[in-house]
This record gives structure tokens, C-alpha cells and sequence, in this order.
């Protein structure tokens, strides 16, 4: 980060029992401004999960697949 006070909070909602949407925040304390803002989809594969990401400031788009945390 480029920032070195923060607050960091999130959102999460399940639409079933495979799929899930979060939004992450990142609020920067020294400049008094939301610093990041993420969205995130996980699809689960029972023991896979398949991670489709956006990062708003950025305006990128990422995709991963990893084991599912136990």
C-alpha cells in the first residue's frame, strides 16, 4: 500500500451454496478518501474455487483458480 493509515472493511453475500460476492474497502485516514475499492466473485467447486476479481481504482480484472481453504 501507499498509504500507512488505514481502514480496511468489506461485504460479503451469498447467492447459494457455490457462489458468493464480496466488496472490499480500503479507506485511507491520512487523506480522508476511500483509497480501494474490490469486488470479488467465488464460485465454489467443492474442493476448487474459481476467483473472478475487479479492481476499481486500477480498472483491472483478474481471474485465479485455488484450492478451496479448509
Amino acid at each position: 500500500d501507499d498509504y500507512s493509515k488505514k481502514i480496511e472493511s468489506g461485504f460479503s453475500y451469498r447467492f447459494d451454496d457455490k457462489n458468493r460476492v464480496v466488496v472490499g474497502v480500503g479507506y485511507d485516514l491520512d487523506q480522508s478518501e476511500i483509497h480501494d475499492v474490490d469486488y470479488y466473485w467465488y464460485h465454489d467447486m467443492h474442493c476448487a474455487q474459481l476467483v473472478l476479481r475487479y479492481k476499481s481504482r486500477q480498472n483491472t480484472w483478474g481471474i485465479r483458480w485455488q484450492f478451496t481453504p479448509w
